[in-house]
């Protein structure tokens, strides 16, 4: 689709999958294409527990920032990655929007990105996001080229780019166990408890998840438990915004909206209002 086709016309995201997708290290796969015809507003990307690789293939991203204040300084980026966020991040279109979105397994940063998590970690703002080449040189170009010449064989170019990519040594098991046992429970699980699976004291659990993500267990929980529930209030349907807090282990709705005015800028309700469209799509 070209940057002048369709004005007004919605996004088209796609679902990507292969067999053993997770084994590989990533946890979702998006393509997408959005002509912008909403206007060059700028959006709330939401922090996730998982790292993030956004691989453009028509126009750079405006990033702004992390969306615990308003949008800053714009880095106009072909390709982008982030670690682990303390906040949302601003980024903004300019002309058309298109390419492949990619939710990584933080333990799988040194493979499939050189290095681990934690030298992605959020400055003293919250957020950082970098330019995807300068972690990736060269091959993010070819594999970005491959992606706009060959739309539909996207998902066997995203799997032959993850498979292979370099051996890498990986995170000690105890880490690995430790943040597994975190995701898996929606971050709805006492660190202690955690730390005592794997044999650890808490604050050993603390020293080596943050050596390896750039965050500690607990925020890891944290964002374990945002990203749960900002997938339910995404989904939309009958389940009110107070059934969404207390299925994902926040006290209340007041709760709820805290921790979104705090890691996202705004509540959930504004945040809909403003992403409908995106959400929808």
């Amino acid at each position: 689709m070209s940057g002048r086709e369709g004005a007004g016309a919605r996004p088209r995201h796609a679902v990507l999958a292969w067999p053993g997708m997770e084994a590989d290290g990533v946890l979702s796969a998006v393509a997408f294409t959005d002509p912008g015809g909403a206007g060059p507003g700028w959006h709330r990307g939401l922090p996730s527990a998982g790292l993030t690789l956004i691989i453009g293939t028509v126009d750079p991203f405006l990033v702004g920032g992390g969306t615990d204040g308003p949008p800053s300084t714009q880095q106009s980026l072909p390709s982008l990655v982030g670690g682990l966020q303390r906040t949302g991040a601003w980024t903004r279109r300019q002309g058309v929007w298109a390419g492949v979105h990619l939710g990584l397994d933080p333990l799988a940063g040194r493979r499939l990105l050189g290095m681990p998590a934690a030298e992605l970690a959020p400055g003293r703002h919250g957020h950082t996001t970098v330019a995807a080449d300068a972690v990736l040189p060269d091959e993010l170009s070819r594999l970005a080229e491959q992606l706009a010449t060959r739309p539909s064989a996207t998902a066997d170019l995203i799997a032959g780019w993850v498979r292979g990519r370099p051996a890498a040594p990986s995170p000690r098991p105890e880490v690995a166990a430790a943040c597994r046992l975190i995701c898996r429970r929606g971050g709805r699980v006492r660190i202690g408890d955690v730390a005592r699976h794997v044999h650890l004291s808490p604050r050993q659990l603390r020293s080596l998840v943050r050596a390896e993500l750039g965050v500690g267990p607990k925020h890891l929980a944290r964002l374990a438990r945002f990203e749960r529930a900002a997938a339910q209030v995404g989904a939309g349907g009958r389940r009110t915004l107070a059934e969404v807090a207390h299925a994902t282990g926040h006290a209340d709705l007041a709760h709820l909206d805290a921790e979104w005015r705090d890691l996202v800028g705004c509540s959930p309700t504004t945040w809909l209002a403003s992403e409908r469209r995106n959400v929808q799509a």
